[in-house]
């Protein structure tokens, strides 16, 4: 973390986003930090992403944050809280006490940049994925029933069909980053949206193409079949080459890559989809890791059925079965 960026966190304070408790309403020293982020549930993180380990008795152990705030007179650290934002936690750069706690969103302060070589997969709703990685942040599927929130700060984006729950042209919007997406969604936009159509890529079916200097190829052309009556659109999934770690984002389609995969982002449930499919799909893939995603339309007790099969059917292969929560990210990364 750059001093120029701590510096950036006490100006946007000195702006007046919020208004500050007085230092004499909050305990000091590092166990008030800890007893703020225990009360709050918040994981502390450091530049790379990583859990800062956190003593009991001491509250906030000292971490790569904390010692660049040391070097102004007063200055924040930073704890990030998916699908909220930010916790800043205010501190005088001498006595390096609390003075001060505020929350900002990802829109007022963007996510903390992470090193070269770390990766970071954040899940947002329905089939939204966000993902991390040296200079790139790269969100797929922004659709209607995921926040608008999950496209702020992002360097590109990738729309695999044109149903609402996968594009949202107010999404698109929200940001200037280029877009990416098969020819169905690219003459959606141009007829619906043309306010956005020059930041629009055509990407044909098996191409190979890349944004923000990560490597893409489109898999698949079509949507799976909801009904037979009902016309078929483009779909195309995306494969992701992340400094060697494949990241498959299917869309709506059980295609499964020529390639190998890593990571699945797994179609969980949807009106195309059976539970029995869903397992012979990760089966197929044989991806090590699978995190299931398109799953807003199950209620918990659902999501508990398609998860007691994977583990009985697939986990026993070999193929990892982890469910994230919506605005955290893919553990162990």
């Amino acid at each position: 973390m750059a001093v120029e960026v701590v510096e950036a966190e006490v100006e946007m304070l000195a702006a007046g986003l919020v208004e500050l408790p007085a230092a004499d309403e909050l305990e000091t020293g590092a166990g008030a930090v800890g007893a703020v982020l225990d009360e709050l549930e918040v994981e502390v993180a450091d530049e790379a992403g990583a859990s800062v380990p956190r003593e009991t008795d001491s509250g906030l152990s000292v971490g790569p944050w904390e010692q660049a705030a040391r070097r102004v007179s007063v200055a924040a650290t930073v704890i990030r809280r998916p699908s909220i934002g930010f916790l800043m936690v205010v501190l005088d750069g001498g006595s390096h006490h609390p003075i001060g706690v505020m929350w900002v969103t990802q829109q007022d302060f963007p996510r903390f940049p992470l090193p070269f070589g770390v990766m970071r997969i954040t899940k947002f709703g329905h089939a939204c994925v966000r993902i991390e990685h040296d200079n790139a942040t790269l969100v797929v599927d922004p659709g209607g029933l995921t926040d608008a929130e999950a496209v702020d700060g992002a360097t590109g984006v990738l729309i695999t069909h044109e149903h609402f729950d996968h594009y949202s042209a107010d999404h698109l919007r929200r940001v200037d980053a280029p877009i990416f997406t098969v020819a169905g969604v690219a003459a959606a936009i141009a007829a619906s949206a043309p306010d956005l159509s020059e930041r629009v890529t055509v990407v044909a079916p098996g191409e190979t193409f890349t944004v923000s200097g990560v490597t893409a190829t489109a898999i698949g052309e079509q949507h799976a079949v909801i009904h037979p009556e009902l016309p078929m659109i483009d779909n195309s999934g995306f494969l992701f080459d992340l400094a060697g770690t494949a990241v498959f984002h299917p869309g709506d389609s059980l295609v499964v890559p020529t390639q190998k995969v890593d990571l699945l982002l797994a179609p969980a449930s949807a009106p195309w989809l059976k539970a029995s499919e869903a397992v012979e799909f990760v089966r197929a893939v044989a991806a090590a890791r699978n995190v299931p995603i398109h799953d807003a339309i199950y209620t918990a007790p659902g999501h508990g059925v398609l998860d007691n099969l994977m583990n009985n059917l697939a986990v026993p292969r070999g193929l990892e079965w982890t469910r994230v929560a919506v605005g955290e990210d893919v553990p162990g990364l």
